[in-house]
């Protein structure tokens, strides 16, 4: 089974990656998907407004608890 790393898309488009640190704007993703492919990592796109998706993008990524899914998807954090 490949590598997973997850991620998730905010309004801009941008996707922010949990296990390698990468933020990659929505003009470039598709060839940061690709590469990953590429190296047999397997991405994973989590959704923010999904709650069991939302649990574990604050583990992977430190966000405090009681912080609202849209903060994160507006950019507000």
């Amino acid at each position: 089974m490949a590598e997973q790393i997850h991620y998730y898309k905010t309004i801009s488009g941008a996707a922010r990656f949990a296990e390698t640190g990468v933020v990659k704007s929505e003009a470039k993703l598709g060839q940061y998907l690709r590469m990953l492919r590429y190296a047999k990592k397997e991405p994973v796109q989590m959704f923010l407004d999904n709650p069991s998706d939302y649990a574990k993008i604050q583990k992977l990524f430190n966000i405090p608890a009681g912080t609202r899914w849209q903060d994160i998807y507006f950019e507000n954090v």
